[in-house]
């Protein structure tokens, strides 16, 4: 399931920062601040964000987000971007 996929990245990333504690994360997210579950509302970086039940793709990109943020003292390492312009086959929205 994803669930278990994030839990085991968070868990593979929790380690590599343990055997390496200079390492750093930029998390570019998938999450973008114009998100379609919630149109016309713009999300700052550090927002939460709540996706829709039915919506197991987004709950799953909120997931893995949460997942690393809950890593120890992850606020000191870690950087989490939700990028603002957006290209691809499905954003039609932006």
């Amino acid at each position: 399931s994803g669930q278990a996929q994030v839990e085991r990245f968070a868990r593979f990333v929790g380690r590599a920062r343990e055997r390496n504690p200079r390492l750093r994360l930029i998390h570019l997210s998938s999450m973008s601040v114009y998100e379609p579950f919630a149109p016309g509302h713009l999300f700052e970086e550090e927002a939460p964000l709540k996706a829709p039940r039915a919506d197991r793709y987004a709950r799953e990109k909120v997931r893995a987000e949460q997942a690393l943020r809950a890593l120890p003292d992850a606020a000191s390492w870690q950087l989490h971007l939700r990028p603002t312009v957006v290209y691809g086959p499905y954003c039609g929205v932006w």
